[in-house]
């Protein structure tokens, strides 16, 4: 069963990634070993780096942002390669083309299968703690994703952003809807969209919140939810942090963004097992 659907890199695949292949990808990498997931009828290429603590965490689901590549040098190969020394396991997964302006209500179902494919994946290994973590159009792909969510159990939003147009509803009604503990955070010399969008999401975040019944709102981290920074409505956490300095890119910031991310992922989802899907 395992290997119809996980298959272990072969040499006869060659995929594209802005010039490069699938093995010149393996091949450049120091951790990870590349992996095929059966998405549908077709094999896509992750990086698959297991825990190298003496401890488990969980495991981590990473999408790279549009025209990247799942070791993508900016944000996703420093959090593929560091989270794992905390005892994380990383599998970092092909995303697709996305078109946020034109066809963004497409992403979900573009989307889904390969996250789907991840967590499957990942759930083989023996991970029932599982964590989405995107950067640029990953974040917001996941955060459509998450509207559904089935049994991913936080979320990290690397440079959450919109283009203006169809994609900002969309985004807006996604994070409503998402009731997982939720990190945005971003830099202070980011795009247009994501530095001038903050405070929307979090308005939009916090009303998750809001809708949920009451007795769902009373019942999960209370005490998370009291602590300064932590923008709450009694159910979810949502915190968002604006590293000063920092563009798109994390140029220069890369350790900074990871300490943070796994200082987050310790307090809010370190070691919680979601049951069944």
């Amino acid at each position: 069963m395992l290997i119809a659907l996980f298959i272990t890199l072969p040499t006869v695949h060659a995929v594209d990634f802005k010039g490069y292949s699938a093995e010149d990808i393996e091949s450049g990498t120091n951790t990870g070993t590349g992996i095929w997931l059966a998405v549908q009828d077709k094999q896509h290429f992750a990086l698959y780096t297991p825990p190298l603590a003496g401890i488990t965490a969980g495991g981590i689901i990473l999408l790279h942002n549009q025209g990247g590549h799942p070791d993508w040098p900016a944000v996703i190969r420093p959090l593929r390669e560091q989270l794992p020394r905390e005892g994380w396991a990383t599998l970092s997964i092909y995303s697709p083309q996305l078109d946020l302006i034109n066809e963004p209500e497409q992403i979900p179902g573009a989307i889904s299968a390969q996250i789907n494919a991840g967590y499957d994946y990942l759930s083989n290994q023996g991970f029932n703690n599982v964590i989405l973590i995107g950067h640029g159009s990953g974040a917001s792909a996941g955060a459509m994703y998450l509207k559904d969510n089935k049994g991913i159990r936080g979320f990290v939003a690397i440079s959450l952003g919109a283009p203006v147009g169809k994609a900002l509803p969309l985004l807006d009604q996604a994070l409503e809807n998402i009731d997982i503990p939720i990190f945005d955070i971003y830099g202070s010399q980011d795009l247009y969209t994501v530095t001038h969008g903050a405070d929307k999401r979090a308005l939009s975040a916090r009303k998750s919140g809001e809708n949920k019944p009451q007795e769902q709102r009373l019942r999960q981290n209370l005490e998370l939810a009291t602590e300064p920074g932590n923008k709450v409505q009694g159910y979810i956490i949502y915190r968002q942090f604006e590293v000063l300095g920092a563009n798109h890119s994390f140029t220069g910031y890369d350790a900074y963004l990871v300490k943070r991310i796994e200082g987050w992922l310790n307090r809010h989802a370190r070691g919680v097992i979601v049951s069944g899907r």
